[in-house]
């Protein structure tokens, strides 16, 4: 429901929104630096090797979908994490927006899989999110098959901020491991996410 508002709603007349766009430019142009770096060793080699290679398939999935008419792109919550929605006899109701931006809708559906992810209980998650997402809104295979390179960036995100003022170099090995880099590899597995 929140797409299918955002894809209808237009700002006031002579309005333009500041607000950041999520994207592989605008996302993925930091590494894992400074004390943390020196904190990892080699290891902040590896996580940046990731991180770069998530850049160039961020680069190539937009690339493919974002054409002019495309349906996948458009205002986003941009951290749509469980902890970010109130559930109660109504329904959901999404809070918190100050990530909100313009990014693909797949962004925001990563963020509550992302979690889960490499996890049993992940395919009843994802199985359930999709049945009830197209309960509202039409959601092809075909864009399914991208959402790997948005779980990658999930973690992505996450590491880079266990990168910044108090960092915390355990939560960037964990995310790496468990999260970008089987993300990574999955992507490569196409029929696996066409649902």
């Amino acid at each position: 429901m929140l797409h299918e508002h955002a894809r209808a709603w237009r700002p006031a007349r002579n309005r333009e929104i500041d607000r950041p766009t999520y994207d592989a430019k605008n996302i993925l142009d930091r590494t894992v630096a400074g004390p943390v770096a020196a904190t990892l060793g080699p290891y902040a080699d590896v996580v940046n090797d990731g991180l770069s290679l998530l850049s160039e398939r961020l680069e190539e999935t937009e690339e493919a979908m974002f054409r002019p008419s495309s349906d996948s792109f458009g205002l986003i919550h941009g951290d749509l994490s469980f902890g970010n929605v109130l559930f109660d006899e109504r329904g959901a109701a999404p809070v918190d927006f100050d990530d909100c931006g313009f990014g693909c809708y797949l962004h925001d559906i990563a963020v509550p899989l992302a979690g889960a992810y490499q996890e049993r209980a992940f395919e009843e998650r994802f199985d359930a999110f999709l049945s009830g997402y197209r309960q509202v809104r039409a959601l092809a295979p075909d864009l399914l098959v991208h959402l790997p390179v948005y779980l990658a960036l999930r973690s992505a995100q996450l590491i880079l901020d266990y990168a910044g003022p108090s960092p915390w170099p355990q939560g960037i090995r964990d995310q790496y491991e468990t999260r970008l880099r089987p993300a990574l590899i999955d992507g490569g597995r196409q029929s696996k996410w066409r649902r």
